[in-house]
């Protein structure tokens, strides 16, 4: 695939604000990035997507429409790919084994594992009841 996904979300976004100067501002890039990024998609694609009118912005035309919103749940899902992968490097998983000296464990044992719990449904405790040598 030749078009990135950055030229889709600049396309996005373009479409969104209605025009290039305010998805610029938004993204924090020049107008001709976004005018580039739009170039990129429609070349790809081999179909005009917006009208650009200058002084008034931009529309996005009949193929415009249909593509939007097909680039819309692309970039919503790409961010959701995003958030998730992160959310796997800091999960809580496996088993988490647990020893513990028996007077003491019913005073402090639920206040620990009660958050564990509420946390990941992916983590199971075994527990080892451990005994004091002095």
């Amino acid at each position: 695939m030749r078009v990135s996904l950055k030229a889709l979300n600049y396309f996005l976004k373009a479409v969104e604000h209605g025009s290039l100067a305010g998805a610029a501002k938004e993204l924090n890039v020049v107008p001709s990035a976004i005018s580039a990024a739009i170039d990129t998609v429609e070349d790809e694609f081999g179909l005009k997507l917006v009208m650009r009118y200058p002084s008034r912005g931009i529309q996005p035309t009949a193929s415009g429409l249909v593509m939007l919103g097909k680039i819309r749940r692309l970039i919503e899902e790409y961010q959701s790919l995003l958030i998730e992968g992160s959310d796997l490097r800091t999960a809580l998983t496996g088993t988490l084994r647990v020893g513990y000296y028996a007077p003491v464990a019913p005073a402090f044992m639920p206040a620990i594992i009660k958050p564990l719990l509420s946390q990941s449904s992916d983590v199971s405790f075994k527990f080892f009841e451990c005994e004091t040598s002095a």
